[in-house]
């Protein structure tokens, strides 16, 4: 089995925060002009000047380069 990730990066106006982030659960958020997403084993995001990060509604400090990468092993999900 192949695991990926899925990162998406929000490029949105105040306004458009809370109305996004009520869609989120369903996943009718995407498409949207500046909502980009990508997979892969491994993604890297790169501003030109730091940003406000977020990793599953967890707040970091502001960044402006963001790698996230697949580590074999590292979660363990029962269904």
């Amino acid at each position: 089995m192949s695991v990926e990730l899925e990162v998406q990066v929000y490029g949105l106006r105040p306004g458009e925060r809370g109305p996004m982030r009520r869609r989120l659960p369903t996943g009718d958020h995407v498409p949207h002009p500046r909502i980009v997403g990508a997979t892969g084993r491994r993604v890297e995001v790169r501003w030109t000047r730091p940003v406000p990060v977020e990793a599953d509604g967890h707040p970091g400090d502001p960044a402006t380069v963001l790698v996230a990468a697949v580590r074999p092993g590292a979660l363990r999900v029962l269904v």
